[in-house]
Formats: structure tokens, sequence, C-alpha cells
């Protein structure tokens, strides 16, 4: 009787695992594999978006940036502050980004860019073999693009200093001010505290997008660039 248990237990088992790997997820509707088709471009840069994962407390985005050969892909998630009564954001970088044709790869996860077709028409998707929300799903987990492809928003005045790399040339027009700016606004934007009483403090404070409440700030490898970059023409502006 105990074998025929165990095996009755087994099968029930394989039975849902089976089941989840013929199914992915998009929030918690369950997407059946055969309306999946791949999302095939001439150019990986018709990819740059942002995606959206997750559903309720569990929702994140993830947005991922193309510059030639630099391909930036990062995570932020919400949790709840009871200091400020509302959800703030927290980033993670994912690291050795690659896509090739339409597969993603990456150290943390891998996947791939699909269209999932319906009665409206087709809907593009990114497809995360191994989902890092904390619903985990066997299938994998969609990711819905956000607006149209390629068009990204960061807050602040300078928003490129974030969205693509910048060149010497971009930055010989700005003042010494405007460089000083633009650089401590990649900061601003993961909500980065400033020194007490000090002039960047002062400045984004009157910034209405602006909420400080972070000792520190997750970078992805463009920003790092940047900052570098703005930091050489503050030096010749103060020659």
């Amino acid at each position: 009787m105990r074998k025929m248990v165990d095996v009755v237990l087994i099968f029930i088992l394989c039975t849902v695992f089976a089941c989840n790997a013929n199914a992915q997820y998009f929030g918690s509707e369950k997407i059946p594999k055969e309306i999946i088709e791949p999302w095939i471009e001439d150019s990986i840069q018709q990819y740059q978006a942002v995606y959206k994962f997750g559903f309720s407390e569990g929702e994140c985005e993830m947005t991922i940036i193309i510059n030639d050969d630099l391909i930036i892909a990062q995570t932020s998630e919400y949790e709840w502050s009871n200091e400020f009564n509302r959800f703030v954001s927290t980033y993670s970088n994912f690291s050795n980004v690659k896509i090739e044709g339409n597969k993603f790869f990456s150290d943390q996860t891998d996947g791939e860019f699909v269209f999932i077709e319906n009665d409206n028409g087709s809907t593009a998707y990114l497809l995360i073999y191994d989902p890092w929300t904390y619903e985990f799903h066997e299938g994998g987990e969609l990711g819905k693009i956000m607006g149209d492809s390629q068009e990204l928003y960061c807050n602040g005045k300078f928003p490129q200093a974030s969205l693509t790399l910048l060149s010497d040339s971009d930055l010989e027009k700005l003042t010494l001010h405007e460089l000083k700016v633009m650089r401590n606004e990649i900061f601003a934007r993961y909500s980065y505290k400033f020194k007490l009483g000090g002039e960047m403090d002062k400045y984004f404070k009157s910034q209405d997008w602006y909420l400080p409440y972070s000792d520190s700030a997750n970078l992805t490898e463009l920003e790092i660039r940047n900052i570098a970059l703005i930091k050489k023409a503050e030096s010749k502006k103060k020659e």
C-alpha cells in the first residue's frame, strides 16, 4: 500500500511539473506555450525598452539599454516604506549581458524576446526562464513591453547621462555647474542622500521628482563610464 501511495504521489508531482513546463506566466496568468512566437528583429536595438514583470506587491520593471556593444539590464523592484508611506524602488544590475538573435543571456538568468498573439494583435514580451520575482514559476515568466520600444525616460535635466554613452563633444558646451548637476543627477535618480544642507542636497530637494532615502546607488556600467567622463570634463573646466 505504501508503495502504491508513493507511486501516485510521484505521478502527481511529475504531472504538475510537466504542466508548468508547458506554460509561462504573465503576472498570475498562465500563458500556453503554443501561442508564444519568437520576436525576431534585424537590429537588437529594437529590444531596448522597459519590461513589466510580476503583479501586485511583487511587481517590478526591467530596463534594457543598448549602446553598441554595451548592453545594460537593470531591475527596479518596489518595497513599502513606512517612513514615506509609499513604495520605494530598489535596483539590481545584471552582469555580462548579451543578446544574440532574439535570445537574452546574463550571469543571473537567460531568456528570449517573444510575441503573444491575441484577438487585438500581437504584444511583445521578454520571457525570463529563471524569474527573480518572489513567485517562482517553473515554466518562466513574461515581462510585457511598456510603451514604445526604444523610448526610455529618466527624471532630471540630463536624462541622457543614464541612457546613452556620452562623448567629449556632448559635454564641452556645458558649464561647470551643469556638469556637476549632470553627474550628481545620476545618483539622485537612485534616491541617493546628499550631504545635508549641501549644494546638491538643496538643489535636488527643490526638484519634485527627488525622494532621498538611500545611502548608496547601484550604478550601471554605462553610468559609471559617464561619471568618469563628466569628471574629466569638470577638471578641464577648472584649469
